[in-house]
């Protein structure tokens, strides 16, 4: 594991025993896995914007879009 700055290190030390956490490595880890979720969230929110906005430039609706997927749904 990469070494951690002092003042990082004492607060993660800090929140790893104020929360319950077996060992600064649990903590540690807990937290990256958090931090990656987020930014594989933030990323599928991109993706997806960017095809709503290639949509409406399309023409197509909210409505629309719910639509024409409900009717795929319904035919599967």
């Amino acid at each position: 594991m990469t070494a951690l700055k002092k003042d990082i290190r004492k607060a993660a030390e800090e929140v790893a025993e104020e929360w319950g956490f077996s060992s600064l490595e649990e903590f540690i880890n807990h937290a990256v896995e958090e931090r990656i979720i987020e930014l594989k969230k933030h990323k599928f929110i991109e993706k997806t914007d960017t095809i709503k906005d290639g949509l409406k430039k399309r023409g197509f609706s909210e409505k629309d879009i719910l639509k024409e997927f409900e009717k795929s749904r319904s035919s599967a």
